[in-house]
């Protein structure tokens, strides 16, 4: 679990380091592996499985979900299009943020009893 300041810092870092993908005016979807992208930058030294808990939380964010749909564009890291999101990978995308939310909310009554 990452605290506010440090998905703060991260999203800050990325945003200095890659600004074409990680916009302060709008979101992109990402491209498929993207971490790993990042994890290879001489830019950038950070821990995967931090990396990869910002990501999932970035790409849970409102904005994102809303614009994630098929056939919208992917970005790599200098923001050029490198594929488009498939009908297959949208409605797996659905189904976690489904069961993302419904577990959290599971945890909210459970820690309300």
């Amino acid at each position: 679990m990452l605290t506010r300041e440090e998905i703060k810092q991260i999203l800050e870092l990325l945003r200095e380091k890659f600004p074409s993908a990680f916009s302060k005016k709008e979101f992109l979807i990402l491209k498929k592996g993207i971490d790993l992208d990042i994890c290879k930058s001489e830019n950038i030294k950070i821990n995967r499985t931090k990396l990869r808990t910002f990501l999932s939380i970035y790409t849970a964010h409102p904005g994102y979900r809303k614009i994630h749909v098929v056939g919208a564009n992917r970005y790599d890291l200098k923001g050029n299009i490198v594929g488009q999101v498939t009908e297959e990978e949208y409605h797996n995308y659905k189904k976690f943020h489904e069961t993302r939310l419904k577990q959290k909310q599971f945890l909210k009554q459970k820690a309300s009893r």
